[in-house]
């Protein structure tokens, strides 16, 4: 059964749209149909069944997933992707696969200009879009006939990362909010002298073998303010960093002298990309 033909009896009764849809790509006797008798197009799935785990750690690897991050199997051949996140752009994307990652077929995806379909394959458009239409339903909106499975996607393992404390004050001398991350001596020279003050020597680094990475809160009004590196873990391709900041509630006594948080440490040199998380936490 060629792809076209599949998607016609997936599709079953759906939509007169969809069904017209599919017979201006190629009915039967059309063009499309002998060209599939000829062999497996470029996209379509060819009857193997979707290889799970390759769409289990790309939905493991994705950011802006807090919302949704779920994956369909369609039939043991195709696989629908869904996920959303709280994102300023590229919150949300939704994707119909063939077999594998390579064999995309359409999508939608959140951009700047709004919501962006795109159909590799345009035989499957009417198809995505009556998933689409009911991506909420269980069956997706395919009927009884056809079988839809939920693909687990357990929580992507991290790697815990050890560090080692280089400085931790609210009087640190780096007056904006900022996170930094330093690979070199000269940087950290530079760093150093405007966290510690002019001529403040630093602490000995071997920079062939640690990195240091800093979290600095900038100027804060009281003495209730802090900054704390909980801990690093290596997550996929990234080493993340997750930091609590405190703050204090409305009815807690605070010292009224400006602070500037700041929290230094040391780990193993890494040139992967650091992503920091911060934690916000109310005192009181």
């Amino acid at each position: 059964m060629s792809f076209t033909q599949y998607l016609k009896h997936v599709l079953g009764g759906a939509a007169l749209a969809g069904a017209a849809l599919l017979a201006g790509c190629g009915g039967a006797g059309g063009a499309a149909d002998r060209q599939a008798g000829q062999g497996i197009a470029v996209g379509e799935p060819n009857g193997a069944m979707p290889v799970t785990a390759e769409f289990v750690a790309k939905a493991q690897e994705a950011t802006c997933t807090d919302l949704r991050n779920r994956l369909l199997m369609i039939d043991k051949r195709m696989v629908y992707w869904d996920r959303a996140g709280n994102c300023p752009d590229n919150g949300y994307a939704r994707t119909l696969y063939g077999a594998t990652l390579q064999q995309t077929l359409c999508s939608v995806s959140d951009s700047i200009a709004g919501p962006r379909t795109v159909c590799a394959e345009e035989s499957a458009r009417a198809l995505f879009n009556t998933i689409e239409a009911n991506r909420d339903k269980a069956d997706l909106g395919l009927g009884s006939t056809h079988q839809v499975e939920t693909i687990s996607v357990p929580p992507r393992a991290s790697a815990p990362v050890a560090f080692k404390p280089l400085d931790q004050t609210t009087r640190s001398g780096v007056q904006l909010a900022q996170t930094v991350t330093v690979r070199d001596a000269a940087a950290f020279a530079a760093l150093w002298s405007a966290h510690a003050g002019p001529g403040a020597v630093s602490p000995p680094v071997d920079f062939s073998r640690d990195m240091v990475i800093a979290v600095f809160l900038g100027a804060q009004p009281n003495g209730c303010h802090a900054t704390n590196i909980d801990s690093v873990s290596r997550v996929s391709d990234k080493l993340r960093v997750q930091h609590t900041d405190s703050y204090p509630g409305p009815a807690v006594l605070c010292t009224m002298a400006i602070t500037t948080p700041a929290h230094l440490v040391v780990l193993d040199r890494s040139n992967l990309p650091v992503e920091f998380v911060a934690q916000k936490k109310l005192i009181g």
